[in-house]
């Protein structure tokens, strides 16, 4: 039986973030929590098939690069070899990002 995954256009994530934004939530706490998810369904994944814990990050400029990092800060507390490589500066990537 394959499982349905639920897909989100960019409009309307865009319209469900500043929902959320406007109800008191912040773009720091999502990329924690989508760095976090991250990390947890790769350590699953990894431990399932026996293979080596070792990622390499390839880090763009947006947002989606500092939920990579987060996620990868996560897996080195679990023990994973992490590398990451920015493809971008740090100075031309997102704020939130910059952060992380």
């Amino acid at each position: 039986m394959m499982n349905k995954i639920k897909v989100v256009s960019a409009t309307s994530m865009v319209e469900l973030e500043s929902l959320a934004y406007s109800r008191g939530h912040k773009q720091i706490d999502f990329m924690q929590a989508a760095g976090e998810s991250v990390a947890e369904k790769v350590e699953a994944f990894v431990d399932s098939k026996g293979i080596a814990k070792r990622m390499t990050l390839l880090l763009g400029k947006g947002n989606n690069a500092g939920d990579a990092l987060v996620a990868g800060i996560k897996l080195r507390e679990k023990g994973f070899c992490v590398d990451a490589f920015a493809l971008y500066p740090s100075s031309e990537s997102s704020e939130l990002c910059q952060i992380q």
